[in-house]
């Protein structure tokens, strides 16, 4: 742009300035704008704290509040649930405010997932029944499995449903942008799932046996006499790694395989 030294230019554009209506808009309208963005980028941060605070709020409380195990369990599988859609709808979110390409749009879902999965991991250490444990983490393997194969299955489908199209070429080229970044948006959320799941089963079994000690500032079970014992803890967490290995081992070949090779580029 070129700038210019001429008083009487200068004089228009302050007196607009003063008037808020540079580039023609008022200065309500500019201040509405402002707002709405600053709205729109606090959505996301709002979102994931909305559910953290849910957890500590509703959920715990919900588990210390059972001492059955099959109730202990229903509370886990609920926030499993929770967890799970509010991936998905954060997802959702980033990319319908074009926010998910970004560093921050991708530390936001790594974010969410880190601290969910982390209390998903504690309640599910604390069952004190260890067999019951160990079965949930399996279940629990079998269903991210599932559901990461059902999204990747809804991508695909729709970019058959694109090569099928009648639509112009320009729109086509546009629609076929938007479903590569969908792709992309795929490939982030299943990446950050895997290497929050490692860190997290580790994170939670040490928090398990130095927070939950009887004489630790407090226990998460809620009964001091449910606490695993160290090899315990061990074999649980053995049971919810090793079969993550090769889940993610598959699912990322199937995924690579199957026409997501250039997301993965991307990505890493």
């Amino acid at each position: 742009m070129t700038r210019t030294n001429d008083p009487e230019m200068i004089a228009k554009f302050e007196a607009k300035k003063k008037s808020g209506q540079v580039k023609g808009k008022t200065a309500l309208q500019m201040e509405l704008t402002f707002i709405k963005l600053s709205v729109q980028a606090a959505m996301p941060c709002l979102f994931v704290n909305a559910v953290q605070t849910f957890y500590i709020v509703i959920i715990f409380p919900l588990y210390t509040a059972f001492d059955m195990n099959t109730w202990r369990v229903f509370v886990f599988i609920t926030a499993f649930a929770l967890k799970a859609t509010g991936n998905k709808a954060l997802v959702k979110l980033l990319l319908h405010l074009g926010a998910l390409e970004g560093v921050m749009g991708e530390f936001t879902i790594f974010w969410y997932e880190f601290t969910t999965a982390l209390m998903c991991r504690i309640l599910l250490l604390s069952v004190p029944d260890a067999s019951i444990a160990i079965a949930m983490s399996l279940l629990n393997t079998t269903a991210e499995t599932q559901i990461r194969n059902w999204f990747y299955m809804l991508y695909m489908t729709a970019g058959l449903k694109l090569d099928s199209s009648t639509e112009d070429n320009e729109r086509k080229k546009e629609l076929k942008a938007e479903h590569w970044r969908f792709g992309r948006a795929r490939v982030a959320d299943a990446c950050n799932d895997m290497s929050v799941e490692y860190i997290t089963a580790i994170i939670g079994a040490y928090l398990i046996y130095k927070l939950s000690d009887p004489d630790g500032p407090f226990v998460i079970s809620g009964d001091n006499n449910s606490v695993h014992s160290p090899e315990v803890i061990i074999q649980i967490v053995s049971y919810q790694l090793i079969p993550e290995i090769f889940v993610d081992f598959y699912c990322t070949l199937l995924e690579i395989k199957g026409g997501l090779m250039s997301q993965h580029e991307h990505y890493w």
